[in-house]
């Protein structure tokens, strides 16, 4: 009994998350790219809705770095996350992917944190990648 209401629980609070990655996500790109006059790439997000376990492993478009957007979201918007390179062997892999969890805040919670990723995915910069997106 205690089990079900377990996968309940994070069965929910991983569809208020993913709903709320699909509702704000792909505007926050589009805004980062035309301030930066860059053609839109929310085609190259992406994540899989998890079907066990407790996170989401999203892939931002390869521009962005996973480590520096950390840096920024924590100081400026109060959000965190794991950057993709924590997961990879040798550190170096994944490094625009991000994984966030589900399973131990309440949806108003998630929610918020996706509306301050996104703000931080929006006011992302960073020059090197910018330089080699353009080029």
């Amino acid at each position: 009994r205690q089990t079900n209401m377990l996968r309940q629980s994070y069965a929910l609070t991983c569809g208020v998350l993913c709903r709320a990655l699909d509702e704000m996500i792909p505007n926050a790109l589009r805004e980062n790219a035309t301030k930066k006059g860059l053609p839109d790439d929310t085609n190259e997000w992406s994540y899989q809705t998890p079907t066990g376990g407790f996170f989401v492993f999203i892939r931002l478009p390869i521009r962005f770095r996973t480590a520096q957007l950390r840096a920024d979201a924590k100081r400026q918007f109060g959000v965190e996350f794991f950057n993709g390179a924590h997961f990879s062997k040798d550190g170096n892999g994944f490094p625009n992917c991000l994984r966030l969890c589900f399973a131990f805040l309440e949806p108003a919670s998630l929610r918020e944190g996706v509306a301050r990723l996104a703000r931080a995915i929006a006011s992302y910069d960073d020059v090197t990648v910018d330089a080699e997106a353009k080029s």
